[in-house]
């Protein structure tokens, strides 16, 4: 059965959860995975790359938060002149924030934590990550989201964390680093 390309938005309360379809995805270099994520947006087409570790550590011990477990750029993006205009819309609408920027980042750097109790393999098992942007704020860009890879059934989720990060989320989304 073919996979859907199909971009997927629930709503529970306020927040927004938006399911991307991962066409491919490859290990490269250092112990990475290159995901290639691709799908439709009522008529717009979207289309961008997410690099991660392939090995997460225990993020979640029974004395709270492993602190080495948080990864400087973890896990980025990188987009293209029309696609980064085509996800910046998306999450413009979904949010209820309009802005008239016809910029973009081409490349977006998080810093990942994994929400797991267990080492994990992505190539093997989904993981739950909560990323960081701008993480000591120095840009006032700060925002959080939950990044959701499952490579086995091919999807990336991305959920808000709090609803208050959205203009942040926009202003990173639509203007240039």
């Amino acid at each position: 059965m073919a996979q859907s390309l199909d971009i997927i938005i629930n709503k529970e309360d306020e927040f927004v959860y938006i399911a991307f379809p991962i066409l491919t995805f490859e290990k490269i270099e250092n112990d990475k995975v290159k995901c290639i994520i691709s799908g439709k947006y009522n008529n717009d087409s979207i289309e961008f790359t997410l690099i991660t570790k392939v090995k997460y550590k225990i993020g979640i011990t029974e004395n709270g938060f492993a602190s080495d477990a948080f990864e400087a750029k973890g896990i980025v993006l990188f987009l293209d002149k029309n696609n980064g205009r085509n996800l910046f819309k998306l999450f413009s609408n979904e949010y209820g924030i309009k802005s008239n920027s016809n910029d973009f980042r081409n490349i977006i750097e998080f810093t990942s934590f994994p929400l797991e109790e267990a080492a994990v393999n992505i190539l093997n098992k989904p993981i739950k990550t909560k990323v960081f942007y701008d993480d000591q704020n120095e840009r006032d860009e700060y925002f959080e989201l939950f990044i959701n890879i499952d490579l086995p059934s091919k999807k990336i989720e991305f959920s808000e964390k709090d609803i208050e990060y959205r203009d942040n989320i926009i202003k990173v989304f639509s203007s240039p680093l």
